[in-house]
């Protein structure tokens, strides 16, 4: 699964892959993007998950978000858990069109959200 995030977020343009200890982050400008192993923060979890994170202007209202935090003063932080391919929807991708597009400091068109 997270060569299918990888792949997408590439598809949007030019993006540094950034290995840290517990993720791999996704950097424009700035980190817009993180997967993680989700079993780090919520139990319970099938153990081929990924918990996807990223940034954006503002709180997404969604089921599958699992937690969402403002990080910094209009910066949300929203983490989502992947369980299979078919999670990882045109809705997860909007969201990542968003948060690449938020990196750069431009106003993207809200696509994606519910």
């Amino acid at each position: 699964m997270f060569r299918l995030v990888r792949d997408f977020i590439h598809s949007q343009g030019a993006v540094e892959i950034v290995p840290r200890k517990t993720q791999i982050g996704f950097k424009r400008s700035r980190t817009f993007a993180c997967v993680w192993i989700p079993q780090m923060w919520i139990k319970k979890q099938p153990p081929n998950s990924i918990t996807l994170s990223f940034g954006l202007d503002r709180r997404v209202r969604d089921q599958r978000i699992k937690e969402c935090v403002e990080a910094y003063p209009g910066r949300f932080t929203h983490h989502v858990v992947i369980t299979n391919a078919s999670e990882f929807d045109r809705v997860v991708k909007g969201w990542l069109r968003e948060a690449y597009r938020f990196a750069e400091g431009t106003k993207p068109a809200r696509g994606g959200s519910r």
